[in-house]
């Protein structure tokens, strides 16, 4: 029962997505994965030919970044051959 919960939200924020581009005028392909994100990501990007993969990080820094269980953007950008772009996260703290 975790998955299919997992799956609706999943979906949830896909139409959200879609919506979005919909708006702005972006044409839209909806694809719900499963598996590892890191490599679901990488091999996405190669199956539907991308020519690069833009991904979002939370912002973390140093030590912080160190002692997480490993960034899904970290291990794509180490195993794609795609050009990938690293968007950086918001701070919440704008003196660090």
């Amino acid at each position: 029962m975790y998955v299919e919960e997992e799956e609706r939200q999943g979906e949830r924020a896909l139409d959200a997505a879609a919506a979005a581009g919909d708006e702005a005028g972006v044409d839209v392909e909806r694809h719900l994965r499963r598996g590892k994100p890191h490599e679901e990501i990488v091999d996405a990007a190669e199956e539907y030919g991308a020519d690069l993969v833009v991904m979002g990080t939370h912002g973390r820094t140093g030590l912080d970044r160190f002692a997480s269980t490993g960034s899904v953007t970290e291990r794509v950008v180490r195993i794609t051959a795609v050009p990938t772009l690293v968007v950086g996260g918001a701070r919440t703290d704008p003196t660090e």
